[in-house]
């Protein structure tokens, strides 16, 4: 596994001021998150300006309803013909994916658990649970609701079962 890009990122405001995106709170990227119309500003080694992660419609046969589309706004940062293809290598190794796979010292990557894990933020956490909570209500009363009480005490759950067996 490489690390393709380091930086911050930032919310922003779903309404523009004088035609510019501004920088916005938790509460309104919770909102967009769960809409599926996230704007965000990126300050990364590589990743720099204003963009939107729009939800997609699954309208293709065999589509999952899963499926995200990161869209590059028009801003300062900008670059005509930008190819994301040149940027092979790890922004911290300089390697690319070719030579991480075939050097036997590279660490193996290692799933998480299943489950999602901790979520670091915790607006991030209440809107997976009430995206978890739309699915579940959607295809039927199968399993318990997931709440965000719920993912948290199932959470701890499994890091109290990781430290017993480690």
């Amino acid at each position: 596994m490489i690390v393709w890009d380091v930086g911050t990122w930032q919310p922003l405001s779903p309404v523009p001021v004088n035609g510019k995106y501004v920088p916005g709170t938790e509460a309104e990227a919770t909102a967009m998150l769960a809409k599926g119309d996230l704007k965000f500003r990126l300050n990364g080694k590589r990743l720099k300006g204003d963009f939107a992660l729009i939800k997609m419609r699954g309208r293709r046969p065999g589509s999952k309803g899963n499926e995200w589309l990161m869209i590059k706004k028009h801003d300062d940062h900008a670059v005509e013909g930008y190819d994301i293809e040149e940027f092979d290598q790890s922004v911290l190794s300089g390697r690319n994916l070719e030579e991480v796979a075939g050097d036997a010292g590279s660490r193996e990557w290692k799933s998480r658990p299943t489950g999602r894990g901790k979520l670091k933020a915790a607006w991030l956490a209440d809107a997976v649970a009430r995206l978890d909570q739309k699915k579940a209500a959607a295809n039927g009363p199968k399993k318990k609701q997931l709440t965000a009480e719920n993912a948290k005490k199932r959470t701890q759950r499994t890091q109290r079962k990781a430290k017993k067996s480690a």
